[in-house]
């Protein structure tokens, strides 16, 4: 059931061009600084739903988490992941 605004379309494209930029960092030989690879690591994690969001379909919000989860256990988290289910744990408005 597609539900997505305007809003969230913009900010899906900044994310898939974050992730297009920052390429280059991904992976286990790229090299650079911590913070800048966890964030490559981060917008490669969530830009498939990105693409959804872009498309105005939906995406699965627990498996977006979840891949959040797994780039902080791989870099030491900042407990973005608690804080997004804390979001996701609200109620619609």
């Amino acid at each position: 059931m597609p539900s997505n605004s305007a809003q969230e379309k913009l900010l899906a494209h900044v994310l898939f061009e974050i992730r297009s930029l920052l390429a280059s960092h991904i992976g286990a030989s790229a090299t650079g600084e911590t913070h800048v690879r966890a964030t490559a690591e981060l917008a490669y994690a969530l830009h498939n739903c990105a693409l959804q969001a872009m498309a105005g379909d939906s995406f699965d919000t627990l498996q977006a988490i979840a891949a959040v989860e797994r780039v902080e256990s791989k870099f030491g988290g900042g407990g973005l992941a608690q804080r997004l289910r804390e979001i996701a744990a609200q109620p619609s408005a």
